[in-house]
C-alpha cells in the first residue's frame, strides 16, 4: 500500500469517527431526556388535584424517533 493510499484511508476513517461522534451526541441527548428523573414525574394541580402528565408520557417518543430518525 502506498503512502498516498494510508492517508486517504485515513482520511476516511477520520471523517468517519466524526460522523460517529456526532451521531453519539444526538442518541445520549435523547437517552439524557428519558433518564432525567425530573422528565418522568407526574404532577398534581392543586387545587383542583388532577395529575398532569410527565414530559416523558407528553412527548410519547417523539424524541427518540426523531434521533434514530436522524442517525439513519
Amino acid at each position: 500500500m502506498t503512502d498516498e493510499e494510508r492517508l486517504d484511508k485515513l482520511t476516511v476513517a477520520i471523517f468517519d469517527n466524526a460522523h460517529l461522534e456526532q451521531e453519539n451526541k444526538k442518541l445520549r441527548k435523547a437517552l439524557e431526556f428519558y433518564a432525567d428523573v425530573e422528565n418522568n414525574r407526574y404532577f398534581a394541580d392543586y387545587p383542583d388535584s388532577y395529575l398532569t402528565e410527565s414530559e416523558v408520557m407528553q412527548d410519547e417518543g417523539k424524541i427518540a424517533r426523531k434521533a434514530l430518525e436522524d442517525s439513519k
